[in-house]
């Protein structure tokens, strides 16, 4: 009887011991289980804050790139028909109704924005010709001598690239209206190349330094717009020699479905 005893006093404790060691890791998994809802729960608090972050940076680019530079161009109109009044009415009178067509191309543009974000100017014609309607509009509200060039055939590209590459073309547009002093021509040249699609807006004016180059929204949101999709940008200048924006798309992000003729 002693051995048996013995032995189930001993099996005894053993049971004990793995009852106390499954309830202790019952506990642990439990206490994982619990620090991992916790986990999920601050990732997918984190991922609405990035994406509540990241849809206020694309708005404020799209308003950015489409109402303040209208009415950034609206306000230049005016205030150059208010200087011309007295001594030039006719020249008054063209500056008010370029005033007049940029604030309706502004509200297509707004009510377009709040439909499906697909430029006015794109629809129905291709990008080519979008980028012309602006140097043409550079030259009605300046003067200056734009030049407007196409390298290449043209390609089909899908909507999303021609959009970054046309919001590209307004904000270097915008950039010369404002700080492109003592400018006298522009040239805008959009090439078509086997492997990039490529586009560049470089004047004449004043140019700067290094030291002196402060990136501003409107260019860190051309950045981000570019880098969504894989494309980069480069801006090259001196003082006293004017700046270049140049931009390239791979042709491989681009997505490139096929040829249209080059026109505007």
């Amino acid at each position: 009887m002693l051995p048996i005893s013995l032995m189930s006093f001993a099996l005894s404790i053993l049971l004990g011991l793995w009852i106390k060691r499954m309830t202790q890791q019952s506990k642990e998994r439990a206490r994982l289980i619990e620090e991992l809802r916790r986990s999920q729960a601050r990732v997918a608090r984190l991922s609405h804050e990035a994406g509540i972050s990241a849809e206020r940076e694309r708005l404020a680019r799209e308003i950015h790139d489409t109402l303040a530079q209208g009415l950034s161009s609206i306000i230049s109109l005016v205030q150059a028909a208010e200087s011309k009044m007295r001594d030039e009415p006719d020249h008054a009178a063209g500056h008010l109704s370029r005033a007049g067509q940029v604030a309706r191309e502004s509200l297509a543009e707004a009510r377009d924005f709040v439909a499906t974000l697909t430029p006015p100017t794109l629809r129905g014609g291709s990008l080519v010709q979008a980028v012309r309607r602006q140097a043409d509009g550079l030259i009605a509200e300046t003067g200056l001598d734009v030049r407007t060039s196409v390298h290449g055939e043209e390609e089909s590209l899908p909507m999303p690239v021609n959009v970054v590459l046309l919001r590209t073309v307004q904000e270097a547009i915008a950039n010369v209206r404002k700080h492109a002093e003592r400018a006298r021509t522009v040239d805008v040249a959009v090439t078509f190349e086997p492997d990039a699609v490529r586009l560049l807006v470089r004047d004449d004016g004043k140019g700067f330094t290094p030291d002196d180059a402060r990136e501003g929204y409107g260019l860190r949101g051309m950045r981000a717009r570019l880098a969504e999709i894989d494309g980069t940008v480069t801006v090259s200048s001196r003082a006293g020699e004017g700046t270049a924006i140049e931009v390239r798309v791979p042709v491989a992000v681009a997505g490139v479905t096929g040829k249209v003729a080059a026109g505007g």
